[in-house]
């Protein structure tokens, strides 16, 4: 994905669960969905790379 979004100019937000797949702590019993606790990391990790996008699409209007 980070190829194809260089390639057409679209940002690219960085793996859901970037330093967290690797932990069983942070997933449900059923090994498939996050806690609420990595729920958390995964906003943290989302929002830093929609928040300077969001400022850019308010400048442009």
């Amino acid at each position: 994905y980070a190829e194809v979004a260089r390639a057409t100019g679209v940002p690219l937000v960085p793996f859901l669960l970037e330093g967290f797949a690797d932990r069983p702590e942070f997933f449900l019993s059923d090994g498939i969905h996050p806690t609420a606790e990595a729920q958390l990391q995964v906003l943290d990790t989302v929002w830093a790379s929609l928040k300077p996008m969001l400022g850019q699409a308010t400048a442009k209007r």
